[in-house]
């Protein structure tokens, strides 16, 4: 089975999807990267198409980057990667899509009045350490980067390009992390043909969303987001409890061997 092909369209639709809410579309990808490929390697598939959308995202809305956030994010995500470097957690599968799923519930839950806002004085720190711990056990953090963002003062072209150089960074720490720090026997980055395929896929998707972005009010954008967190993160949950269910019923020796079935190479072979 060649999986190259199925791989660039849901590439290409999930980074349509980010490109108009900023997130739901990394949320979409890595919970299908989390059925068909082991975790680390979906690890790094999610990693370079999310740093590469993002990447295309932050230069089409690059003049509306609120830059005065991104220094107190960076240094406390730095410190958080540094702490989990000296632990190298390396989550299974149930746990990735549960993190997935709560942490995207939890997000949406925090009230209005509590959620702290990126733009003061602490909250960017907070953002950055909580938002790269996200990444590095569950793989995606936009619900939570949404409580930071959607219900500050910025308008939508502000927190999508925000966002974007935001994850941007974060999935290249992610990327460092599951490629280089925890040293994963076997696992790689997809060869030079894959990987542009990929990339190409993820920068035509993102500049889609970007057109479609435009025809949205910030009423429906902030409204539509929501809906589509709440959705993603029940049916991570549920993925998460059958994983949970299926390693129980099955045994380790059994989930080792279907995650043996499913390691397909990028390209198609075994």
């Amino acid at each position: 089975m060649d999986t190259l092909p199925a791989l660039t369209a849901a590439v290409f639709l999930t980074s349509v999807l980010s490109g108009v809410f900023g997130m739901a579309g990394g949320m979409v990808l890595m919970l299908l990267l989390s059925v068909v490929l082991p975790v680390r390697e979906a690890m790094l598939v999610h990693g370079l198409a999310q740093a590469v959308a993002n990447g295309a995202r932050f230069v089409l809305l690059r003049r509306h980057v609120a830059w005065a956030v991104v220094g107190r994010y960076l240094a406390a995500a730095a410190l958080v990667l540094g702490v989990v470097s000296t632990v190298r957690l390396v989550p299974d599968r149930a746990t990735v899509q549960l993190v997935l799923g709560g942490s995207a519930l939890l997000g949406v839950c925090v009230p209005a009045r509590s959620a702290p806002s990126v733009r003061s004085r602490h909250g960017a720190a907070l953002c950055g350490a909580v938002v790269t711990l996200a990444q590095l056990t569950a793989g995606v953090s936009g619900p939570l980067l949404d409580v930071f963002f959607v219900r500050s003062d910025l308008d939508r072209r502000a927190i999508v390009g925000t966002k974007a150089f935001t994850q941007t960074c974060g999935h290249l720490l992610k990327l460092a992390y599951f490629g280089v720090v925890v040293g994963v026997p076997g696992a790689a980055l997809p060869g030079a043909p894959s990987a542009f395929a990929i990339a190409a896929a993820a920068v035509a998707g993102t500049s889609l969303g970007r057109r479609l972005l435009e025809r949205l009010d910030d009423r429906s954008f902030r409204r539509i987001s929501l809906g589509l967190v709440v959705v993603l993160a029940l049916v991570s949950c549920g993925r998460g409890v059958a994983e949970l269910r299926a390693s129980t019923d099955g045994g380790a020796g059994a989930r080792a061997e279907v995650d043996e079935r499913r390691g397909i190479d990028y390209d198609g072979t075994r």
